[in-house]
């Protein structure tokens, strides 16, 4: 597909702005009160409908136009309440510590000198269960990663060579995230990726800047979570002390998440199930780099950006990236040569494009499915 066309396509199918039918269409978006939009909103069901998925019975498939949530805003900004709950319901794995005492080891730590970096004496078993634990998250993987998962479908738009369809997940102790996929018209298999945002972005935005860097979207299967409280202060801040005192972290929760989303294309008879990728951007890249170390089911890893995981902005406010217990693990989790998933080290934000990228994921493929 014409990619000048793919993208004026896309910026009215999110919303963005109206859409222009020409042959030739501008890849910025055209007044819209000019021309009528070429998409159609599929009608969704008056009452609800839904279904189990035939190979995860626990998984719930629903459709409805009708959404009961408060926090229904386009960003997630502010909605952290589903993150003080977890901490309520996950209360027999905390661990609690002061927000000071984590500021001074982060001061602490990051005022020494960087010591020879030593050779790598962890396997790839040792470093994921490292990692579980430093995150505190090991509840969340493992037997936990089964727990019942409800998708309510509440909006669907179709294009002349894809579709977009807006998702709520409820996750019992994750809560609600909303997921937004892209997919090709046509009965596939196609290629899947889960592109996780950075700060400051949005799954509407966020596919509108993929498509603009050349990710072909009438290729691609493409699902975007929408990380909460990422998308300015004082949410992210709030939440990320909240989670770390407990001994939790915003950056574990939002791996979890990821996961969710992985379990939900599976169920997708569309999608090449050997071929589903990783994809990020800033924040969401250090997310993924994290993520491949403990589980093996994507078939490659695109990373714009790495981090210490010892982020704290100068004022003391935390981050989604702070996690100290990850601190000593950096050098091997950014050391991309030793990660059993292929990964592609790209340049901050993509300035080149993503036809590298795409080559990169395509020329990927798991020879069997594997989940933890």
């Amino acid at each position: 597909m014409n990619r000048a066309l793919t993208i004026g396509l896309l910026i009215c199918l999110v919303g963005l702005a109206g859409c222009q039918k020409t042959s030739m269409p501008e890849p910025t978006a055209p007044t819209p009160s000019h021309q009528p939009s070429v998409l159609t909103d599929i009608a969704l069901p008056v009452l609800e409908e839904c279904r189990r998925a035939k190979n995860d019975r626990r998984l719930l498939i629903c459709r409805s136009h009708y959404l009961d949530w408060t926090c229904n805003e386009e960003t997630q900004a502010s909605c952290i309440a589903d993150f003080y709950a977890f901490i309520e319901k996950a209360k027999a794995y905390r661990r609690p510590t002061t927000a000071a005492a984590i500021r001074a080891e982060i001061i602490d730590q990051q005022s020494r000198p960087e010591p020879v970096i030593p050779p790598v004496t962890l396997s790839g078993q040792q470093l994921r269960e490292a990692i579980l634990d430093a995150l505190n998250v090991r509840f969340l993987f493992d037997k936990g990663a089964r727990r019942p998962l409800r998708t309510t479908v509440y909006r669907q738009q179709t294009g002349d060579t894809f579709e977009l369809t807006t998702m709520l997940f409820e996750d019992p102790l994750l809560g609600k995230f909303r997921v937004l996929v892209s997919r090709p018209r046509g009965y596939g298999p196609f290629p899947a990726i889960i592109a996780a945002h950075g700060h400051a972005q949005a799954p509407r935005d966020f596919i509108v800047e993929l498509a603009d860097k050349g990710l072909p979207l009438d290729r691609f299967i493409v699902a975007l979570p929408q990380f909460r409280a990422m998308y300015g202060w004082p949410w992210e801040g709030e939440i990320s002390q909240a989670l770390l005192v407990k001994g939790f972290s915003l950056i574990g929760l939002q791996m979890a998440e990821t996961m969710q989303v992985h379990r939900y294309l599976l169920t997708m008879p569309e999608v090449d199930k050997e071929q589903i990728g990783l994809l990020g951007h800033s924040s969401g890249s250090t997310m993924g780099n994290v993520l491949i170390r403990v589980t093996d089911v994507f078939s490659a890893h695109v990373s714009d950006n790495a981090t210490s995981y010892y982020d704290m902005i100068d004022d003391g406010t935390f981050t989604s990236s702070t996690a100290p217990g990850l601190w000593p693990l950096r050098h091997v989790i950014n050391d991309f040569s030793t990660s059993p998933t292929p990964v592609m080290q790209a340049e901050y934000n993509y300035p080149n494009g993503l036809d590298d990228a795409v080559i990169f994921l395509l020329s990927h493929r798991k020879s069997k499915q594997q989940t933890r």
